[in-house]
């Protein structure tokens, strides 16, 4: 179901109604949607009825963050409510011959970039789990105890590990 603030958006920047609604699989978290419109544009629809109310901001935010010129494509967030976040549709393409060498010249670049600090402006999400970021300036000691160490943990709470496997 596409919520009501994606339709009256879409109305009221100029794409006109929906025509045909095309589910995209991939995920585990989240539904996928192209949405394709009288106007001839396509939309990425994410929706999740059980998730955290502010999960799809973060996520748009994030998607964001990763938007650096000579940088892979990212799709632009246009709307993010409680449980949806519309994006562009980066429609498949055929490939061009040197694909991977662009790609990985691309993430090369998305990932030669450099901070002080290691972290991020907000905490997040990973799927629906809440995800630290606070400021550290020790990469290794952030990557233990805000991804390794918090991720077991939640683990040995939720009874998927037990007390012993966490402290190894």
């Amino acid at each position: 179901m596409v919520p009501k603030q994606v339709l009256t958006w879409l109305t009221e920047n100029h794409y006109g109604q929906i025509l045909k609604t095309q589910p995209v699989s991939g995920g585990c978290i989240n539904n996928g949607t192209r949405l394709v419109t009288d106007s001839g544009n396509s939309f990425f629809l994410k929706t999740n009825a059980h998730c955290p109310p502010d999960m799809f901001a973060k996520e748009a935010e994030g998607l964001k963050s990763l938007t650096i010129p000579e940088g892979p494509r990212i799709p632009k967030s246009l709307l993010f409510g409680s449980g949806f976040l519309l994006l562009e549709d980066l429609c498949p393409a055929s490939r061009i011959p040197d694909y991977w060498l662009v790609l990985g010249r691309q993430l090369a670049t998305l990932h030669n970039q450099t901070a002080s600090q290691f972290g991020f402006s907000h905490d997040n999400y990973l799927g629906n789990t809440p995800q630290p970021n606070p400021w550290m300036g020790d990469g290794f000691n952030f990557f233990a105890e805000h991804r390794l160490i918090y991720q077991a943990e939640l683990a040995r709470q939720r009874r998927y590990l037990s007390s012993k496997e966490v402290q190894g």
